[in-house]
This record gives C-alpha cells, sequence and structure tokens, in this order.
C-alpha cells in the first residue's frame, strides 16, 4: 500500500475550506500537513478544520520548511504562475485552480519546469466530476441520438462569483472575466462531449466599465460544420445552467438538475448551478491527481487540457476585438 501524499495549501480561503479540504479529508491517499495565507483570520481557523496542522503566512517559507509531495495552489490567478513554478522547482507537484494562467509563454515555463522536474502540474478542472455531466457524455458517447448536428450551451449567473477581496473585478488579478472564469471550464468539458476537432472560433464580448467581459456569445465550429454556441453571462435575472444537444436520432436536453430525453428524464439532487464548491467533484478528480502524481506514465491529459483551456481564451478574445470574425483554434 503507497504511504499517503503529503500537501500543503497556499491560499486558505473559502474556497479551501469548503471544496479542496472536504475532499482530502475523505481519502486516506492522501494528508495535508500545512497551509499558508496571509490573512491572520485563516491562520487562526485551519486548527479548527485540521488538527496538527502548521501554518504560515509565506509561500517560500512553506515551500522550504515542509516535506511536501504536492501542493495546492488556491489563490487569485495572477499567484498561479508564480507559485507554481516556485514548487515545480522544488520537485513538488502541484494542484493548481484554474485558470492556470493568461499567458503562453508562463504556460510554456511551467510545463517545461516540470518535466524537468519528473512531477505533476494538474490544473482544478473539477466539472469533468459533476455526476450530471458524465452522465451526460455517456449519452453522447454512447451515440444514441446519433451524430451531433446542434448544440447550444447556457450559463447564466446574475453576477460573478463572490471571492476575498473580490479580484474577478480587476482584471490584472482574474486574467479576465468570464471567459477565463466559467469559460475555461467549458473549453474543457465541450471536447469531452462532443470531440476536439474544432476548427474556429467566432465571439462576441459585452464588457463592463472595467473592461472586463461580462456576458459571452461564442460559436465554436468544427470542420464539417457543425459546431457549439456557447453563451455566458453574469448579468442574467436568473443562476442556471442549460443545454440543447440535437442529434440525427435524437435529443438531449441539459436543464440544470436533469437531463430530458424525449419523454424520459434523469433527476439528479443537486442543480449544475447550486454553490461554487462541490467538494464531491473535487474528491473524484483527486484520484486522477494521484495517478499523475505516483504514475509518470500517466502525466499530461490535464496538462493538455489546460493548454486548450488557455488557447480557447486567448482566440475568444481576439475574435471579439476582430468584430466577431472567425479566428482558427489551430
Amino acid at each position: 500500500m503507497n504511504p499517503a501524499l503529503r500537501g500543503g495549501i497556499i491560499g486558505f480561503g473559502r474556497n479551501a475550506m469548503k471544496a479542496h479540504l472536504p475532499a482530502f479529508q475523505a481519502l486516506s491517499q492522501f494528508e495535508i500537513q500545512a497551509v499558508c495565507d496571509p490573512r491572520e483570520e485563516a491562520l487562526q481557523t485551519a486548527p479548527t478544520l485540521l488538527k496538527g496542522v502548521r501554518t504560515y503566512r509565506n509561500p517560500e517559507e512553506l515551500l522550504e520548511s515542509e516535506a511536501l509531495d504536492f501542493v495546492v495552489i488556491a489563490t487569485p490567478p495572477s499567484l498561479h504562475a508564480p507559485l507554481s513554478l516556485a514548487a515545480l522547482r522544488r520537485k513538488i507537484s502541484v494542484l493548481c485552480e484554474k485558470p492556470l494562467t493568461s499567458h503562453s509563454k508562463e504556460l510554456e515555463l511551467l510545463e517545461k519546469t516540470a518535466q524537468e522536474n519528473h512531477v505533476t502540474l494538474f490544473t482544478v478542472h473539477n466539472w469533468k466530476y459533476a455526476p450530471i455531466l458524465q452522465e451526460l457524455s455517456k449519452i453522447l458517447h454512447s451515440q444514441e441520438i446519433g451524430s451531433l448536428k446542434r448544440t447550444e450551451i447556457e450559463i447564466l449567473r446574475t453576477r460573478p462569483a463572490a471571492g476575498e477581496g473580490n479580484w474577478r473585478g480587476d482584471a490584472s488579478v482574474g486574467g479576465g472575466g468570464i471567459v477565463m472564469d466559467h469559460g475555461w471550464h467549458w473549453f474543457y468539458l465541450i471536447p469531452s462531449l462532443v470531440g476536439e476537432d474544432f476548427k474556429t472560433v467566432s465571439a462576441k464580448l459585452a464588457l463592463n466599465e472595467a473592461k472586463i467581459e461580462e456576458v459571452a456569445a461564442c460559436r465554436f465550429d468544427k470542420a464539417d460544420g457543425t459546431g457549439v454556441y456557447l453563451h455566458l453571462s453574469w448579468r442574467a435575472e436568473r443562476r442556471y445552467n442549460g443545454g440543447l444537444f440535437e442529434g440525427t436520432q435524437g435529443t438531449v436536453h441539459l436543464k440544470d438538475d436533469r437531463l430530458e430525453r424525449e419523454q424520459k428524464v434523469i433527476p439528479f439532487p443537486e442543480r449544475l448551478s447550486a454553490g461554487s464548491y462541490h467538494p464531491e467533484w473535487i474528491r473524484a478528480m483527486l484520484l486522477d491527481f494521484e495517478k499523475e502524481v505516483r504514475n509518470p506514465i500517466k502525466r499530461g491529459e490535464n496538462l493538455r487540457e489546460a493548454k486548450r483551456c488557455l488557447q480557447w481564451c486567448q482566440a475568444v478574445y481576439r475574435s471579439h476585438q476582430l468584430g466577431g470574425e472567425k479566428v482558427n483554434l489551430i
């Protein structure tokens, strides 16, 4: 039996407390032995949630003082790349919140550093593990509804998610608006659901006074003429996740907490749009993270997803700048 992987968490905010920590505590394969956060409140809370945990204010001190197999980066996005790089250079595997980075050169350096030090670089792509989306994936891949002709997805929020410091209102911290935030999730989900052979994207964005996109209308096209329409909004009147997947032999509707196909309804206990933490999704994801950490042969799939997510984000922004013109994805 393998010993538990020893980890630390850098950035002990609500996401770390309510999503990551419960997921780790449910799995004997992992042991969180240290946390880091500059805020006194977070450092006082950590020992109440995790007995014997060691606390640090400075990430460098944590990385130097602890014998770690991995570290979780759960800070605002502008710190993801530098903190990940610091850990990778110390031969510590990284589990990083999305977006991994908003800059191609940073991603290239992170990938190179992880490979040179024979460690894992893994981004939190937790939506892949939502039960309703896993069931949808099974239906689509089984060809029960034939070949897809039309796909429409809408992600509606009434405002950006709240976070420590409200960093989603600052593009220099968040890397962008709803495209980087919610779009990143769907940029790894769409290929996993409907195939990877996308060629172009056309997009238009609605920006606020701070030049941060709050609404995005994107059309991703394949060479065969089929495609996916994706609508993202922080200005909606309700919170909702939905989708239409029309095939040559039937249609599946995603309606937040259920899948509908003709007269059949498959209900799920939780709305896909409910909350922001989902520790059960994180717990399922950690099993794949463990495989990559322990087995070098398994490494790379998640990083390829992250590279695609960044490429698609950049292509969406470029298309908007060009007035909605089609931009190549490859």
